[in-house]
């Protein structure tokens, strides 16, 4: 959604604490698909919010289909370091 990319946008631009709540946003709109749970995710986790943003990669990996391989595999690398 609009949040997500808003807050992966934030991220990316280095403004960390934005970047959190437009990804919390997102979240908040109900049962987000696997690419906003891999965006938040890796957003909360790379903010210092380890726990959530773990959790959240963890959950997004479970619609490993629509993800494809390649953003599991990112994924999965990403679990292992943390």
């Amino acid at each position: 959604g609009a949040w997500a990319t808003c807050g992966w946008i934030l991220h990316r631009l280095g403004r960390s604490a934005e970047a959190v709540e437009d990804m919390e946003r997102a979240l908040a709109w109900g049962s987000p698909p696997p690419d906003v749970l891999h965006q938040a995710g890796v957003v909360l986790l790379e903010s210092g919010l380890r726990r959530r943003g773990v959790s959240l990669l963890r959950e997004a990996l479970d619609g490993r289909a629509e993800l494809g391989p390649v953003v599991a595999s990112e994924i999965e690398g990403l679990l292992a370091i943390h």
